[in-house]
């Protein structure tokens, strides 16, 4: 039994924005969503954040990107003729840049970022 959805908008109320074009306006800008508590002094309870970033790359032949990006974007929701489509327009991509054209190897990179603080006391 075939199921579907109807999306008629998309919305977020987040640190970077009320709405989903200033969201996304916010992180192609680099903004961070994260800041100190501000609601109540937190220095005696909480350590202060901390951040680290964590750099990868990836070195993959072409199938293992395109599996990466059809398993960790919204294409992964697509049905399966759609996701087809979109991963055989993002191989005309990779295969049209000079620097992936025709390589065994890809380099993907990505970054993850970790933030953390500490409970004081107990």
């Amino acid at each position: 039994m075939e199921q579907r959805a109807l999306i008629t908008g998309i919305g977020t109320v987040n640190p970077l924005g009320l709405d989903a074009p200033s969201t996304w306006e916010a992180m192609l800008a680099g903004r961070s969503g994260i800041d100190t508590i501000a609601a109540f002094d937190a220095a005696d309870r909480f350590t202060p954040l901390r951040h680290r970033a964590f750099h990868h790359l990836h070195h993959l032949d072409r199938a293992a990107v395109l599996d990466r990006f059809a398993s960790i974007s919204f294409i992964a929701a697509l049905p399966d003729t759609a996701r087809a489509r979109v991963l055989d327009e993002i191989g005309r991509v990779i295969d049209a840049e000079p620097s992936p054209a025709g390589q065994d190897r890809i380099g993907l990179p990505y970054r993850t970022n970790l933030y953390w603080c500490e409970r004081r006391g107990g």
